[in-house]
């Protein structure tokens, strides 16, 4: 097997447990993850290497050390996974903070920015326990080196780094910081609603439930959402209108979603509003603009 990827080894095993995608899935991921992982277009993060390691009845490192290129790279994560184990997480951190120095790059892996997170989150839990609140708080700033990462594929990890550092910092009667951390905390729950709320109402416009999309959107509060949530409200919003027929509405809330979109490089979606508007004035008899907006939806299309 020394020829073989991390995916076709784990594919490998199971077959000769004589197990199915589905068994080796079980409830902790997809059958579809798990497909993609044995054909090397997903890499599993630390909690599903270690679950399927165990599942397949192998340790991790023996999936790793025969396949990856840099060797180190899977040592020091075999190492750092036993430290977690041992709740050593003063060692681990210790670990991490040398590769960061001598191996930047190890930290492209996505299992050892899982470490990373895991380690200085439970020591700063363990300081937090052990009322050492300055190391606490230390511990936690530490994860954010890497705020603007976990923004965009762990927004809820990042609320709970906030939180906990509000607290830290309130024990530490530094309330100005305090209230800095739960402002984000509080800034960031928001953002996550909006951000659920307007997934809701854009899964109702799939369906074609425009009634319930007009009847979601008055029982939202619209006025903490971020751009990108605001953006995509109005415009489910307008396309909602202009399949009900209210095509006066429908323009209203089209164009705040274009004022929006405007600066950001949406070109796909600023040329489906178009075409949207484009639609609304036709039905309004007003032919002029209606052949302007499309004309402009094509500009779109063709210069991007």
């Amino acid at each position: 097997m020394k020829d073989m990827t991390l995916g076709q080894k784990i594919r490998e095993i199971r077959l000769q447990l004589q197990m199915t995608q589905k068994e080796l899935a079980g409830d902790f991921i997809t059958r579809n993850m798990l497909s993609q992982i044995e054909n090397d277009q997903a890499t599993p993060s630390m909690k599903t290497m270690e679950y399927l390691a165990k599942q397949l009845g192998k340790s991790v490192g023996y999936f790793m050390d025969e396949n990856h290129k840099d060797l180190s790279l899977s040592n020091i994560i075999v190492e750092l996974m036993a430290l977690n184990e041992d709740k050593d997480y003063a060692a681990s951190v210790e670990l991490i903070e040398e590769q960061i120095v001598h191996n930047p790059i190890v930290m492209r892996s996505k299992m050892m920015m899982d470490l990373y997170m895991n380690s200085y989150m439970y020591l700063g839990n363990k300081h937090m326990s052990d009322g050492v609140y300055e190391k606490a708080k230390l511990a936690y700033e530490k994860i954010l080196r890497y705020e603007n990462d976990l923004l965009m594929v762990s927004d809820i990890y990042l609320y709970k780094v906030y939180a906990q550092l509000a607290e830290v910092c309130g024990y530490l009667l530094d309330i100005d910081l305090a209230k800095t951390y739960h402002i984000k905390s509080k800034d960031l729950v928001n953002k996550i609603l909006a951000s659920r709320e307007v997934q809701t109402m854009y899964l109702k416009l799939i369906e074609a439930d425009y009634d319930g999309i007009i009847e979601d959107s008055n029982k939202v509060d619209i006025v903490d959402y971020d751009n990108y949530s605001l953006a995509r409200y109005n415009r489910v919003l307008g396309s909602a209108f202009l399949n009900k027929g209210h095509y006066d509405k429908a323009i209203l809330y089209l164009e705040k979603a274009i004022e929006i979109y405007s600066d950001e490089t949406c070109y796909t979606i600023v040329s489906m509003i178009y075409e949207e508007m484009s639609k609304c004035y036709v039905e309004l008899g007003d032919y002029k603009k209606a052949y302007d907006f499309l004309q402009k939806a094509q500009s779109k299309k063709i210069t991007h």
